[in-house]
């Protein structure tokens, strides 16, 4: 397993980093972490998302205007 990129209990957005799973077995082998929300869920992340995704999917979605 090589290194990762974040450190357990690293929060992004409502997600907080719990463990790391290591590579996916995609063609661009970006790891994968499991996060916990703050409303009590876990969801698995590719590292490639983990920046944008705002939390398990509880919060509302922000509308974009122009």
């Amino acid at each position: 397993m090589g290194k990762h990129k974040y450190p357990i209990g690293y929060k992004f957005n409502k997600l907080t980093i719990i463990e790391f799973l290591g590579s996916a077995e995609d063609k661009n082998r970006h790891s994968r972490y499991r996060c916990q929300c703050e409303c009590g869920k876990t969801v698995n992340v590719l590292t490639q998302y983990i920046q944008i995704q705002k939390s398990c999917g509880c919060a509302p979605r922000e509308k974009r205007t122009l």
